[in-house]
């Protein structure tokens, strides 16, 4: 069992596992299957990087689990972990816990310090992991080669609506003598609210704070795992039944809460 970034297989064997993972995320979270190969392919070592949990049987390998790293512009030492998810029929074998863990190991050792994410009902197991519920952060998975700083200039720019000009008042008489003084300008209009405040929705959800007695819970349980030295190795990994899948798909309009695990 081991943890390869997608981009690093070679075009036969990433072919068969772009068609395991599609199923496996499709089956948590249905989408499209062009919208999920397209965002599979962007796998970079630039990132956002798309990393699957594997075992070899013989000439084929088999996808156990997946989870995606993004960048957070702000700071290049943290990253944002998303999208982990276990094959569905191998759930309940703590593989989760091992997909996290390898998920981590793959970021310290590209110098890493702090992982952040986003969850809106595995609070609890994430914090059997060593997560903590956290300040928000901004995350960014898109193309690497956008440059962001223009997208914050126009986003943060002030318009004021101009001041109307005074009127003229024309002259009437052909004998009227020097026109007296135009009148005063009316007063420009108030001014424009102020920008809006960072929103707390991303990518089509909302964050919240967690009520009090989640956060007792988690802190009951908190701990901060290791890996085993040996990871586990499996019979077999079944065929994914899709007739299971979730009907909908909540992962981007539910509400969710930060959680950030110190890596190192």
């Amino acid at each position: 069992m081991e943890l390869v970034p997608l981009h690093s297989l070679d075009v036969q064997a990433k072919e068969d596992v772009l068609a395991q993972s599609v199923k496996i995320l499709n089956f948590e979270w249905p989408r499209s299957e062009t919208i999920r190969m397209r965002g599979l392919n962007s796998s970079s070592e630039k990132l956002p990087s798309h990393l699957v949990l594997v075992q070899h049987f013989g000439g084929k390998v088999s996808v156990i689990g997946h989870s995606r790293i993004s960048k957070i512009p702000a700071d290049e030492t943290q990253v944002f972990i998303e999208s982990v998810v276990v094959h569905p029929h191998l759930r309940g074998k703590g593989l989760g816990k091992i997909l996290m863990l390898k998920t981590e190991e793959y970021c310290m050792k590209r110098g890493y310090k702090t992982a952040y994410l986003t969850t809106h009902d595995q609070q609890i197991f994430y914090s059997r992991c060593g997560y903590k519920f956290s300040e928000s952060v901004c995350a960014f998975g898109g193309s690497s080669s956008l440059n962001l700083g223009k997208f914050i200039t126009s986003s943060n720019a002030e318009v004021k609506p101009p001041c109307p000009a005074p009127p003229t008042v024309p002259c009437r008489m052909s004998n009227c003598g020097p026109l007296p003084p135009p009148p005063p300008p009316p007063p420009c209009g108030p001014p424009p609210p102020p920008p809006p405040k960072p929103s707390s929705t991303q990518n089509g959800s909302t964050h919240s704070s967690p009520p009090e007695d989640l956060v007792s819970n988690c802190a009951k349980v908190f701990c901060i795992p290791n890996l085993p030295q040996n990871l586990p190795e499996l019979d077999s990994v079944p065929e994914i039944d899709m007739t299971k899948k979730n009907e909908k798909n909540n992962e981007d309009n539910s509400e969710k809460m930060y959680m950030k695990k110190l890596l190192v």
